[in-house]
């Protein structure tokens, strides 16, 4: 799971939480102690380098609504039309793709409070990336937290 998750590989991710995957697993020679979660938040785009390929590419993103798309820009040619177009699609794919990667984690029950060797958690290690990873991992404290307090009723 952890050679998923650094290789941002989301379908390998969601199978390994399908098979029942450990999610506090690290590498003994990790002297990090990183979870997936933690390699997966390392993997994910900062959100400001995230904006400044979208106005590279012509691109508006709304932090409410996402972005549509459509870009400003106005190729020359057919190629450079195309080239911009194949540049979006890549700049979309792989913010999509950090955003399921962290889902797919969350989905297995990863805490994002679970702190490495180093006393970092994945959500502090996610406060330079896109808001929607935030507020993932946010609600999946959240649950967590409600799972516990459930749990702690039972006994």
């Amino acid at each position: 799971m952890i050679k998923a998750a650094k290789a941002h590989d989301v379908d390998m991710l969601k199978s390994c939480v399908d098979c029942g995957a450990w999610m506090d697993f690290v590498l003994g020679d990790d002297t990090v102690r990183n979870t997936a979660l933690h390699w997966s938040i390392l993997e994910c785009k900062d959100y400001a380098d995230y904006l400044a390929d979208a106005e590279r590419l012509g691109l508006k993103v709304d932090p409410d609504k996402g972005c549509d798309l459509v870009t400003k820009l106005k190729p020359r040619s057919r190629e450079a039309k195309k080239q911009l177009q194949d540049d979006i699609t890549e700049w979309n794919e792989c913010h999509n793709n950090d955003i399921a990667c962290i889902e797919a984690l969350c989905d297995g029950r990863a805490d994002p409070n679970l702190p490495n060797a180093e006393g970092k958690t994945a959500l502090e290690m996610a406060k330079s990336k896109d808001p929607a990873i935030i507020q993932a991992l946010e609600a999946q404290v959240q649950m967590l937290e409600e799972q516990a307090e459930a749990d702690a009723a039972k006994d």
